[in-house]
């Protein structure tokens, strides 16, 4: 007769035994390898398969644990029901719609789930990539960027190995010069990316994903960046990477490596091409300077001449000397805070192997990982916003009727009214509580040549009660003109007529009187201007001369008193369809475009820079760079922050109309993720602001 355990010890047994399986790493390999090893054998036999994935009418059948387990997504959807397009008694019917993927890759990502492998090439690069992101398979991206580094190192060996074989070509003093002949090691052997870059980089790759706005993938392949930052860094990509990826990868907390060696992959980046030295106090505030050693910043650091010529770079490299010099001091500032050690911890960023567990009631337990991106944290309490009406919308190629505005503490853009007529390439400005709406372009005129029809006609729109005025007309029909409001009048400035000419006139209207007047002219005739109102005088800066076929970098002063203009600073190199803003008694320029006189047909290029002008010695240094070089943007200033909204974007002769959005804060002198794009892509919106 076989003994009976009591009821409480069985339980106790019971509970013991949970406790050890909930415990993973209890669990031998062994066992773990051969287990699974079963399950890659059932799912290839198509047996004991309980959940239908179907994709484009094609049905794959697997074992709803192993998506369960390697796709924090799908986790999601099974513990916490969540609807993906279909009803939500899904767990009930065993099978799942993906309408997000296609057939062919979900089949790769289902092979992955099993077998850790994945075919990478360069056709399905670019779709592999949106799978693991929207599936949140940190393990797939990683396993794709390493295969994608792989390469690139290799390459990079490659090319080593036959520059030193090679022998060393001498010409005598004076020799002419010769093109230089393609290198055959170059990448000319290499696949054509996805992308449109000239060769697959890791860089090249988190570059134009920031390019294309795709955040959630962008975020999964900076944290494969994190940890293998070192290997990154030796790579010619990383040479030819933006400053905003070379900002992201030293800014992040979850570097593996030491704080010196994080310096010298910056000093590298920096040195690598000489526009690269105006980013270095951007990228050195980057850097946590303190937590290198003294002998470090004295041999390394403060010996880097290009960095102890800028102010704000020699600022931060003493504040490091200064923490060192009072840390061994019995009278310790209190007030010099410490930087930290980075953290190095990944495994909350894999959703293949992210701490978590699961309650009895079937809720889902994991640590926080931390956010990549932040949201912006404007203050509640401010009633200003951005405004963009107009233009026309790109995807349908229709001119758009709406008016949306921007608010800080929703981050998000709203359509609030609608256009008393359509408009595109107008300008608009905003005057106590009402909105103007100047000229522009109206697409609903019949005839030759409709979509460019410049108009003089003019409207006011009310903010409170949404009510459109019709105010007089301008003098001349005129689009692509800037605008801005000073001491009780609204300037128009240049533009373009309808005979397509370029226009010099200035007028302005009495926003008391309700009427239009003559104003003065510009210097020189040329479109394309940067105008704003900087210390109660109208800025213009920059230009492109059609007649002379060249970009302009003037920057005048105009006095509305006086009707005169005064030469100022030239900026630091021309360009044309720029943005200038007044942000906190600033003046800074921003983006636009130059002439690239390299090529036959003289394509315009979009400008990365952003300049600031220095009043005591008057002069434009350079602060920091767009995220997306582009031009003929909208430009918005709320508070101490400059908001970019919109524009084209041009490389070597391509044109993409942008719907994204970039924010520079002044104050802490960094760019403020995660602003909300425009809700559609607009090309020729009016962009002005609330104050």
């Amino acid at each position: 007769m076989s003994r009976q355990l009591p009821k409480q010890s069985t339980m106790t047994c019971r509970r013991e035994a949970c406790s050890h399986w909930r415990n993973c790493d209890s669990i031998s390999q062994q066992h773990c390898t051969r287990s699974w090893k079963n399950l890659v054998r059932l799912w290839r036999a198509q047996k004991l398969c309980d959940l239908v994935f179907v994709v484009e009418d094609e049905k794959f059948l697997c074992h709803g644990i192993v998506p369960a387990t390697t796709s924090a997504f799908i986790r999601r959807v099974f513990l916490k029901k969540i609807e993906m397009s279909v009803a939500s008694s899904m767990l009930e019917e065993k099978e799942i719609i993906i309408d997000f993927i296609e057939k062919d890759i979900f089949a790769q990502v289902l092979n992955f789930m099993y077998t850790a492998e994945v075919d990478v090439t360069t056709t399905k690069l670019k779709r592999l990539f949106r799978a693991g992101a929207k599936l949140e398979m940190q393990g797939l991206v990683d396993a794709i960027m390493r295969n994608v580094l792989d390469k690139e190192l290799e390459r990079d060996r490659k090319r080593d190995s036959v520059k030193k074989s090679r022998p060393k070509n001498t010409k005598p003093p004076g020799a002419a010069k010769r093109r230089p002949v393609p290198d055959e090691s170059d990448d000319s052997d290499d696949e054509e990316s996805p992308f449109g870059l000239e060769f697959v980089s890791v860089c090249g790759l988190i570059d134009d994903l920031r390019l294309q706005g795709e955040m959630s993938t962008l975020g999964l392949a900076l944290g494969f960046a994190a940890r293998n930052i070192g290997q990154i860094c030796k790579t010619r990509g990383f040479l030819r990477a933006s400053v905003h990826t070379v900002a992201a990868l030293l800014d992040d907390d979850r570097l593996n490596m030491e704080e010196f060696l994080v310096f010298q992959a910056l000093t590298k980046w920096l040195e690598a091409a000489q526009m690269h030295l105006v980013h270095g106090p951007y990228l050195l505030s980057k850097v946590r300077l303190q937590l290198l050693t003294p002998e470090e910043l004295t041999d390394h650091v403060e010996s880097k001449d290009y960095l102890m010529r800028k102010k704000k770079s020699r600022v931060m490299i003493l504040e490091a000397f200064r923490y060192h010099c009072l840390k061994s001091s019995d009278e310790s500032d209190k007030s010099l805070l410490r930087q930290q050690e980075r953290t190095g911890k990944f495994s909350k960023l894999d959703s293949d192997g992210e701490d978590w567990t699961i309650e009895g009631d079937g809720k889902l337990i994991r640590e926080d990982r931390m956010a990549t991106y932040c949201p912006i944290k404007p203050c509640s309490c401010c009633p200003n916003y951005i405004i963009a009406s107009g233009g026309i919308d790109v995807k349908d190629a229709a001119p758009s009727e709406g008016l949306y505005k921007y608010e800080e503490r929703d981050n998000r853009w709203t359509r609030f009214a609608k256009q008393q007529h359509p408009r595109n390439h107008h300008a608009a400005v905003y005057c106590k509580g009402y909105l103007y709406v100047l000229g522009g372009s109206d697409p609903t005129l019949t005839g030759k040549g409709s979509e460019v029809c410049p108009v003089a006609t003019c409207y006011r729109l009310g903010l409170e009660s949404l009510t459109w005025t019709k105010i007089d007309p301008m003098s001349t029909p005129r689009m692509s003109m800037q605008a801005v409001y000073l001491n009780g009048y609204i300037y128009a400035i240049g533009g373009q007529d309808h005979k397509q000419r370029i226009l010099r006139d200035i007028e302005r209207y009495s926003v008391t009187d309700c009427v239009w007047e003559y104003a003065g002219a510009l210097s020189s005739v040329r479109a394309g201007t940067a105008v704003c109102v900087h210390k109660q005088k109208i800025w213009i800066a920059g230009g492109y001369s059609h007649k002379r076929a060249e970009v302009s970098d003037v920057v005048e002063e105009f006095d509305d008193e006086f009707e005169s203009w005064q030469d100022m600073c030239p900026l630091r190199f021309p360009r044309c369809f720029a943005s200038l803003a007044d942000c906190l008694g600033g003046l800074y320029i921003v983006g636009g475009a130059w002439l690239d006189s390299g090529i036959d047909c003289g394509n315009f290029s979009s400008v990365f820079d952003v300049d600031k002008f220095n009043d005591l010695s008057n002069v434009w240094e350079g602060v920091t760079a767009l995220r997306v070089g582009r031009h003929d943007c909208g430009c918005a200033v709320l508070g101490p922050r400059i908001y970019i909204v919109g524009g084209k974007h041009c490389d070597d002769g391509s044109i993409n109309s942008l719907d994204s959005v970039e924010c520079f804060d002044v104050e802490k002198s960094d760019w403020i993720e995660g602003v909300n794009s425009l809700p559609i892509p607009l090309l020729g919106t009016a962009v002005t602001f609330t104050t």
